[in-house]
C-alpha cells in the first residue's frame, strides 16, 4: 500500500499489546486522535496514522483495542494503516491446534515440542508439571493426564510455553468480566477458551478482523512502515500464500533449512519497492483466504504426504525457522549481544533497494529498544525502532509512564528525511 499526499500529518504507535491504558494515554498525547463522547476513536482531518503491529497479548485490552482500530480503519480506509505483528498473525494457530483432532484424535505422546522456537516444551510435559500442581500427591499416570488434557489446558501450553503470553488466559477472563460488566469469576474457563477460538474462527473475531484490515507494509512518502525489518534475504521476496508453513505436525520441527528451501519467489529484477509492498499485502489476504477456506489439520491438495492446515502460511511468515530470514515480520535491525542489544547494520545492497525506489526511511516495531525510540542514522537511509514495551521493568505492565508518540515529519518533495523527523511527546 502507497500513499502520497501533498500535506499531513502522521502518528505512530507499535507492539501496544494488550495494554489499554497504555493506548489511552498514548491518544492523550497524540496531535491525530481522539475519543469521542462515545469512546471511539477520531482522526484528525489532516492526517494519517500508523499502528506497527503487534495489537494482542500481555494486558486486558486485546478485545476493545481490536475494535477501537479496526472501526478507526473502516470509518478512514486510506489514512488509517494497520501492520500485521507476529503477536497477530500467531493467533490463527488456535483454530488447528485447538481441534478435536489435535487434541482427542492423536495420543498425547505424539503431540511434540515446537524446535522451531527456543526452549520449548512438549504438551505431555507441560500437562505433568500442570497435575503436580492441580493433584500434588497424586501419581502422575496416563489417566490423570488424559483428564487434563482439555481443550483449555492444551490453550495455556500454546500461551505460556509457545506465545510468549503465559498471563493471557487471565487476562482475557477479566476483560470479559469488563465487558460483560461482571465479577471475573463468573467467566469460566471454557468461556475464556472459547473467547480465543472467536476471535479467530468468526468473521467478526478480534483477531481475523484485525487482521482483514492489516498490510505486511505500508508505504507514505519516502517512507516505509514494517512489524520487523528489511534483509537482504528478504527485499523483494513473496512468499507462497499456500505453500509455506510453520512446523511439521508429527515432529514440531522446521520445514526448510535454508533460505533457498522457502517457499516462494523472487520479484524481477528492476521491480520497485512498492511493488513488492503491495505483493506482501495481496499474500496475505490470500493466505487469510486459505485460512477461511478450512482453518484445521486437512490432507495435502497434491501429492505430498501427511497434513496442512489453512493460513499456515501467515502463520509461518512471523517464524524464522519457517522463513530462515526471509519475512519482514520478525527480521530485527537489534540483535541480542553480551551488552544487552548491538544495532545490526543495514547491508548497502538494501540500502540500494529502497533508495533505487525513493526510500530513505524505515520505522519498525517488534524489538524492544528502551524508554524511548531509537533512532539510526545512515548516511542514506534512516532507522526508526518505535517498540518501547520494555521501559520499565520495575512496573506491572514493563512500561510504567513512558508513553511516546512518533510523528514523522514526511518531506514528500525530498529524496531525504528531513532532519527533525522525530518529535517525541510523553
Amino acid at each position: 500500500m502507497s500513499r502520497s499526499n501533498s500535506s499531513f500529518k502522521i502518528g505512530y504507535v507499535t507492539d501496544v499489546e494488550g495494554n489499554l491504558n497504555y493506548f489511552r494515554r498514548y491518544v492523550e498525547m497524540s496531535h491525530i486522535l481522539d475519543f469521542d463522547d462515545d469512546g471511539e476513536l477520531m482522526l484528525a482531518h489532516d492526517a494519517h496514522f500508523v499502528f506497527g503491529g503487534d495489537l494482542f497479548d500481555k494486558q486486558p485490552g486485546d478485545l476493545r483495542l481490536s475494535s477501537l482500530l479496526v472501526n478507526l480503519k473502516e470509518r478512514h480506509p486510506e489514512r488509517v494503516h494497520l501492520l500485521v505483528g507476529n503477536r497477530d498473525s500467531n493467533k490463527l494457530r488456535f483454530a488447528a491446534e485447538l481441534s478435536d483432532e489435535d487434541i482427542g484424535g492423536r495420543s498425547l505422546e505424539s503431540a511434540p515440542a515446537l524446535s522451531v522456537l527456543p526452549e520449548s516444551i512438549a504438551p505431555k510435559e507441560f500437562l505433568e508439571s500442570l497435575t503436580k500442581h492441580v493433584y500434588s500427591d497424586a501419581e502422575v499416570d496416563d489417566v490423570l493426564l488424559s483428564k487434563l488434557n482439555t481443550r483449555t489446558n492444551r490453550l495455556k501450553w500454546m500461551l505460556t510455553c509457545t506465545l510468549g503470553s503465559s498471563d493471557a488466559f487471565e487476562y482475557r477472563r477479566l476483560e470479559l468480566s469488563i465487558l460483560q460488566d461482571v465479577d471475573s469469576s463468573s467467566i469460566s474457563d471454557d468461556q475464556v477458551t472459547q473467547s480465543f477460538l472467536d476471535s479467530v474462527e468468526r468473521p467478526d473475531g478480534a483477531v481475523l478482523r484485525y487482521l482483514r484490515c492489516a498490510d505486511i507494509a505500508v508505504i507514505i512518502g519516502n517512507t516505509l512502515f514494517v512489524h520487523g525489518a528489511i534483509t537482504a534475504e528478504s527485499m523483494g521476496f513473496v512468499p507462497d500464500a499456500i505453500e509455506l508453513g510453520y512446523f511439521d505436525r508429527d515432529s514440531g520441527g522446521a520445514l526448510v533449512s535454508s533460505a533457498e528451501e522457502v517457499p516462494g519467489r523472487m520479484l524481477p529484477e528492476g521491480h520497485t519497492v512498492h511493488e513488492w509492498v503491495e505483493q506482501l499485502n495481496l499474500f496475505a489476504q490470500a493466505a487469510l483466504d486459505d485460512f477461511e477456506r478450512d482453518p484445521t489439520w486437512h490432507p495435502q491438495t497434491d501429492s505430498k504426504a501427511g497434513l496442512r492446515r489453512g493460513g499456515q502460511a501467515l502463520i509461518g511468515f512471523q517464524s524464522r525457522a519457517a522463513t530462515c530470514g526471509r519475512n519482514v515480520v520478525v527480521t530485527t535491525f537489534m540483535e541480542k549481544s553480551a551488552q544487552g542489544g548491538k544495532v545490526t547494520p543495514v547491508a548497502d545492497e538494501v540500502v540500494q533497494y529502497l533508495n533505487g525506489s525513493g526510500i530513505h526511511r524505515v520505522v519498525v516495531g517488534h524489538k524492544p529498544v528502551g524508554d524511548s525510540p531509537l533512532i539510526i542514522p545512515h548516511s542514506d537511509l534512516e532507522i526508526v525502532m518505535g517498540d518501547t514495551s520494555f521501559s520499565d521493568v520495575s512496573a506491572d505492565d514493563n512500561r510504567g509512564i513512558a508513553c511516546h508518540e512518533a510523528r514523522p515529519t514526511l518531506a514528500l518533495t525530498q529524496m531525504v528525511p528531513e532532519p527533525r523527523m522525530l518529535e517525541l511527546v510523553s
